[in-house]
C-alpha cells in the first residue's frame, strides 16, 4: 500500500508540474527537489495520534484527520462516478471496515482537501497553500489543537497548556530569534523566506518590526481568527492556494505566508490594537473623532506629564501581579482547571504588549518577555521614553484634531509611542487590571447604519478588515457604525476578549533527522531530558533511511505501544 501510495503522489506531483508552463512561477525551484524522500513515511501519523491519545485523552473530542486525494488514475475504468471523482487519502493501518471511528469517547474524522479548499483545481505538495484554507475548516471547535504528523507529546498535558477559559490560547514562540519584515532574496531556501513575506504582511497591517520566531510543537488555533484573517487577506491566501509546491520560482517579495506564524501574531498585533483605539479613540475621542486640546491634556496627565507641560516624558514600568504564579495557579482552579502540568505561563496579554522592548540586534540577553511581578530587580523593570512632537503632532508640525489619526499615528506610524503609552498606561492601571486604557462605564453612543442593510452590521467586536493600516477608518462612528444605544465600554472589554493570551513555555525538543546517528542523539537527548513534553521529528533522510525507520519504530513502539481502536 505504501508503494502504490507514493506511485499516486509522484504521479500527481508530475502531472501538476507537466501542466505548469516552463516559464510559470510556480514551477518548483527544481524538477528533482527533494525527490523521493519527501514520500517516505515512518509511521509518524500513526504514533503522533497514539502520542495524544495517551497524554492528553481526558480533554479530547475529536481528531481532524487532514489528507491530500487522487485523480482517478488513467488504469481504472471508471463507469459510475462522476467525471471529477477522486480518491481520498487514509492512513494504511486505518481499519476502514471500523467506521465511525472512535476509540471510546474519543473519534477520528477525515477530511480531504477538494473538501477544504476554495476553490480547488489539483493537487497541492505546498503545507503554506493547505493552511492558507484552514480558515475554510467547519465541524471543528472554536479553538483548536494543530498539529503536524511529526509532532508528538511525551507528557501528559492539560488544556492549561493550549487554550483556557480564564487566559486565551498559550502562545510558544523564541524571543531570542527574530523574523524580519523585509522580503528575503530567491536564493534564500526553507522556512525563512516564507516567515519574512508573512512578517512583511503582518507590518503592513500593523507597522513594522521584527516578530519572534514560532516554534514547531503543537499549536493552540482559533478559528474565529482564522476565519478573520481570511477576510483581511483574503487575496494573498488565495493566491497561495493556487501554487501546489513550496519552493518555486515566485518573485522577490510574492514568498508565500505562513498562516500559523500569522496567527500567532496577528492574534497578539490585534490586542495591542485594541488596547490603543480603546484609549485614543473609545475613551478619549468624540462621537465625531474629535481630539481637543482637552482630550489631549487628559491624555498627557493619564500618561504622567504636566497639563500644558509638552515635550519629552520619562516612562518607567510599575509592579504587575497578573502573572504571579499563586495568583495564575489560583484563577484556573478557578475556571475549572485544577490539574497543574509542565507549562509555565510567562506573559499575559493582560500586561500589555510582549515585543515592547525587543531589538534586532538585542540577543537572548535583551529579547526576553516583559516581567513586572515583585521579585524582578528595579533596576530591571522596563523604561521608555515620550517625544510629544513625535507621538501627537503631524507631518506638518500641527497638533492632531482626530482621535482616529492620534491612533494610527501611535499604533502604526510611530510604533514606539504605541510601545511606550501602553507602559505608561499598564503602571496607571495598578498591579491589576487595565482600567487606565478603558472608557467610562456610563458612556453610550448610537450611529446611524450610514447605508449599511441592518444584517451587513457585523455583531463581532472587532476593528476595521483592511490589510493595510493606511486604508482602515478607525473613527468610533465607523468602527461602531449601526449600533443602537451601546455601551462603549461593553463593546470594547468584548474586543479585548477576542483577542485575549498567554505566552508559555513548555519542555520541547525539535529534532532534525539525517540518518541514524542523528535519531539515536534525539533518543539520548530525551533520556537526558525527561520534563520534555512537546516533541518534533523533523526528518531529512539521507543515509540508511531503512535503519531510521526501524530505529524509529522500535523508540515509538516503547512508549505508544498500544493500538488506538481505530487501527488494523
Amino acid at each position: 500500500m505504501g508503494q502504490r501510495l507514493g506511485c499516486l503522489l509522484q504521479d500527481a506531483k508530475t502531472r501538476v508540474q507537466a501542466s505548469l508552463a516552463k516559464d510559470d512561477i510556480r514551477q518548483p525551484t527544481s524538477s528533482g527537489g527533494r525527490g523521493g524522500r519527501q514520500f517516505r513515511d515512518h509511521d509518524e501519523l500513526r504514533y503522533s495520534l497514539r502520542s495524544v491519545l495517551s497524554n492528553f485523552r481526558p480533554y479530547l473530542g475529536r481528531y481532524h484527520l487532514l489528507t491530500t486525494d487522487f485523480a482517478m488514475p488513467d488504469t481504472v475504468e471508471n463507469l459510475t462516478a462522476p467525471a471529477d471523482y477522486r480518491l481520498g487519502q487514509v492512513p494504511q493501518w486505518l481499519d476502514v471496515d471500523k467506521r465511525p471511528w472512535s476509540d471510546n469517547h474519543v473519534q477520528l474524522s477525515i477530511k480531504h482537501h477538494a473538501q477544504v479548499f476554495h476553490p480547488y483545481d489539483d493537487n497541492v505538495f505546498n503545507s503554506y497553500a493547505i493552511e492558507s484554507q484552514f480558515g475554510h475548516l467547519d465541524d471543528i471547535s472554536e479553538n483548536f489543537i494543530y498539529m503536524n504528523d511529526d509532532f508528538f507529546l511525551l507528557r501528559r498535558l492539560t488544556p492549561r497548556s493550549f487554550y483556557t477559559s480564564a487566559y486565551g490560547p498559550v502562545l510558544r514562540m523564541q524571543s531570542d530569534l527574530l523574523v524580519a519584515p523585509t522580503q528575503y532574496r530567491n536564493n534564500v531556501k526553507g522556512e525563512w523566506r516564507s516567515l519574512a513575506s508573512s512578517n512583511r504582511l503582518l507590518s503592513d497591517r500593523f507597522g513594522v518590526r521584527h516578530r519572534p520566531y514560532v516554534t514547531h510543537e503543537a499549536k493552540s488555533a482559533s478559528l474565529p481568527l482564522l476565519h478573520e484573517m481570511s477576510q483581511i487577506w483574503e487575496a494573498q491566501f488565495a493566491a497561495t492556494a493556487t501554487h501546489p509546491f513550496r519552493e518555486t520560482r515566485i518573485a522577490l517579495g510574492n514568498a508565500d505566508p505562513s498562516v500559523m506564524y500569522m496567527l500567532v501574531h496577528f492574534t497578539i498585533e490585534r490586542w495591542r490594537e485594541a488596547l490603543l483605539w480603546s484609549w485614543a479613540v473609545a475613551k478619549h475621542g468624540t462621537t465625531t473623532d474629535r481630539w481637543s486640546p482637552e482630550a489631549m491634556a487628559a491624555a498627557w496627565t493619564e500618561l504622567g506629564g504636566a497639563p500644558g507641560e509638552y515635550g519629552r516624558l520619562g516612562v518607567y514600568a510599575g509592579r504587575r501581579g497578573t502573572v504571579d504564579p499563586d495568583r495564575v495557579s489560583a484563577s484556573l482552579r478557578a475556571s475549572g482547571h485544577k490539574q497543574a502540568d509542565g507549562t509555565v505561563y510567562d506573559f499575559s496579554s493582560l500586561d500589555g504588549y510582549p515585543y515592547i522592548n525587543f531589538s534586532p540586534s538585542g540577543g537572548p540577553k535583551r529579547n526576553k518577555w516583559p516581567r513586572y511581578t515583585h521579585d524582578v530587580d528595579e533596576k530591571d523593570l522596563l523604561q521608555c521614553s515620550l517625544d510629544y512632537d513625535k507621538c501627537f503632532v503631524d507631518a506638518e508640525h500641527k497638533p492632531f484634531t482626530h482621535a482616529s489619526e492620534v491612533f494610527k499615528n501611535i499604533a502604526f506610524r510611530e510604533a514606539q509611542c504605541g510601545d511606550c503609552i501602553t507602559l505608561a498606561l499598564l503602571k496607571a492601571s495598578g498591579e491589576l487590571g487595565l482600567e487606565a486604557f478603558l472608557p467610562p462605564s456610563d458612556r453610550v453612543v448610537s450611529f446611524d447604519a450610514g447605508g449599511f442593510a441592518p444584517e451587513d452590521i457585523d455583531p463581532v467586536a472587532h476593528l476595521p478588515l483592511n490589510d493595510r493600516w493606511e486604508d482602515g477608518e478607525f473613527a468610533l462612528s465607523d468602527v461602531l457604525r449601526g449600533t443602537k444605544h451601546a455601551n462603549v465600554r461593553g463593546w470594547t472589554l468584548r474586543l479585548l476578549e477576542r483577542y485575549r493570551f498567554v505566552i508559555g513555555s513548555t519542555p520541547g525538543h525539535f529534532a532534525m533527522i539525517s540518518g541514524p546517528s542523528a535519531l539515536n542523539g534525539m533518543v539520548a537527548h530525551l533520556k537526558k531530558n525527561p520534563d520534555v513534553a512537546l516533541l518534533c521529528v523533523n526528518d531529512d533522510i539521507t543515509v540508511d533511511d531503512d535503519k531510521v525507520t526501524a530505529l524509529f519504530k522500535n523508540w515509538a513502539s516503547d512508549h505508544w505501544g498500544t493500538p488506538a481502536q481505530w487501527e488494523q
